[in-house]
């Protein structure tokens, strides 16, 4: 019974470490969305980032990820990084409070 209860727990726990939310893309922006943003929120959100790295040319093709919820009447915005190939960000890049910003002066969130 033991190894059974177990086995269900680590089951869990692994699903659990999955759970990114659901996905919108636009170009190379993958945003994952979910407590309290919805879809529509999401796509917005993309459409500007994308927006954003082909004004300022500050990244190639590659994929950037995001994950966005608005699990009360904050929003929380995280973003992946590839830590050992990631390099400090050039002044005209936004950091993530001033992205987390902007998104709410667009009135998208």
């Amino acid at each position: 019974m033991k190894p059974i209860i177990l086995s269900l727990l680590v089951a869990v726990s692994l699903a659990a470490c999955t759970n990114y939310g659901k996905k919108v893309k636009t170009g190379s922006i993958e945003v994952y969305y979910k407590d309290g943003v919805t879809e529509e929120q999401a796509k917005k959100i993309s459409a500007l980032f994308n927006e954003a790295v082909q004004k300022t040319n500050s990244g190639s093709s590659n994929r950037k990820s995001f994950q966005v919820s608005k699990p009360s009447d904050s929003v929380l915005l995280k973003m992946v990084v590839d830590t050992p190939t990631s390099k400090p960000l050039p002044a005209t890049v936004m950091n993530q409070q001033q992205l987390t910003r902007f998104i709410s002066w667009e009135g998208i969130l």
